[in-house]
């Protein structure tokens, strides 16, 4: 299998039930700044950590029980939909 052409690291995701004292702890431990973020139906902080590391907190959704998470269910996740306000990382490439 092709390489993707001009991947490179995006961000990291992490599920919090307290987004905001998780957040908290980056900022005042770590030396995050948190960013812009965009208004979504559950809360979201985006943080960076000079000059590119991006760090997304998602507010965990008490519905779903990821296999990352501590909630987490033995079996796999049965709808693939609920994985991107999950933990994940994200890549970016030029030819997708």
């Amino acid at each position: 299998m092709a390489a993707a052409k001009g991947a490179c690291f995006n961000h990291v995701s992490r599920e919090s039930t307290d987004t905001k004292r998780l957040a908290q702890f980056y900022q005042e431990i770590l030396g995050f700044e948190e960013i812009e973020s965009p208004k979504l139906e559950f809360n979201v902080i985006w943080l960076k950590l000079a000059p590119s590391f991006f760090l997304h907190l998602i507010e965990r959704d008490p519905k779903t029980k990821l296999p990352e998470g501590p909630w987490s269910a033995s079996s796999a996740v049965a709808d693939p939909k609920s994985l991107p306000r999950g933990h994940h990382i994200c890549f970016s490439v030029s030819n997708f």
